[in-house]
């Protein structure tokens, strides 16, 4: 909704010694209701200037319009200066990008000109001494919002620790990235791999879902460096292996992880070149073991701390 206001001063004289010359301008104002009105301007606009600028509407032969409005996501002033022949003599616009009360400072400034020139011999500008009875607020400055994406990758890895010996794995993940921050979901799946003893066993399949958060600055343009801590539940299964039985069993898995690495942004803004190196610690876990004729047990497998190193493509 637009506000209008008209503003009708009195002719007053200055406490100075001089006497202040008859005003001879109107104020014509619209404004949007978070803007400065008709009323604050001209008083602000007085005080500038140090003595009275404005007389009523028909009375006065020259005027000042102006029209602040809301422009496509800005506020937009356009301030025109009137001789009494309806002939525009100046023109201002000003805009700002946030809000309408960061525009009142020059507003007054612009009108309190605009009056002393309009009001010389016809539009010809003269010396004008302001008085500002505070200095201009500064525009605060704007803080820019962290870029957000989602990102999503896989990769190949080499695992030790939860599954017997070495092996690879391959990881799907996706989330969200919030500048430097982000967290995200990572599937890993570890290739079967033996736990033997006299030939006999089981291989155990180990798959894992990790939550990740981390931190990962940007060294470069072109180079970020995560650092990445990350809690999971995983399943591991062991098939038998020279066994008389051919039911797997499966157990639940806890691990924690830590890792630090290096995203290289390729040939395009969106793809990236990523390695890790990190260290996967079981927090719970099953301990596998083999049934001896005799009555007795052998350890199979029992998790435990063991290194990663991955390497992948990443789309951000």
């Amino acid at each position: 909704m637009i506000a209008r206001g008209s503003l009708a001063l009195a002719l007053a004289l200055l406490a100075a010694p001089a006497t202040a010359a008859p005003s001879q301008v109107s104020l014509d104002w619209e404004s949007a209701p978070s803007c400065i009105d008709a009323t604050r301007l001209g008083a602000a606009v007085e005080a500038t200037l140090g003595h009275p600028a404005f007389c009523a509407t028909t009375s006065c032969p020259s005027r000042i319009e102006g029209r602040v409005r809301r422009v496509e996501g800005r506020y937009e002033a356009v301030v025109r200066a009137k001789r009494p022949d309806g002939t525009t003599f100046a023109e201002r616009t000003l805009t700002t990008e946030g809000a309408c009360h960061q525009l009142d400072d020059a507003l007054v400034v612009v009108v309190a000109l605009l009056v002393e020139e309009v009001t010389t011999d016809e539009g010809k500008a003269a010396p004008v001494h302001l008085r500002l009875p505070k200095p201009l607020a500064p525009v605060e400055a704007q803080t820019p919002a962290a870029p957000t994406s989602v990102f999503g990758g896989f990769g190949v890895s080499l695992a030790c620790g939860l599954s017997p010996g070495c092996g690879p794995a391959v990881l799907v993940s996706a989330g969200l990235r919030v500048s430097p921050l982000e967290v995200g979901l990572t599937v890993r799946a570890e290739a079967g791999r033996r736990a033997l003893s006299s030939g006999v066993g089981a291989e155990l399949t180990t798959t894992s879902l990790l939550l990740a958060g981390c931190y990962a600055p940007s060294l470069t343009a072109a180079l970020d460096l995560p650092l990445c801590a990350a809690l999971g539940v995983g399943n591991q299964v062991a098939s038998p292996v020279g066994l008389a039985s051919t039911d797997p069993r499966s157990a639940a898995l806890v691990v924690a992880s830590a890792s630090v690495g290096a995203r290289l942004r390729l040939f395009t803004p969106w793809l990236h070149l990523r390695a890790d190196v990190g260290l996967d610690a079981p927090l719970a876990s099953r301990t596998w073991v083999l049934a001896e004729p005799g009555g007795g047990t052998s350890v199979l497998h029992r998790a435990g701390l063991g290194p990663t190193f991955t390497i992948g493509l990443q789309l951000l």
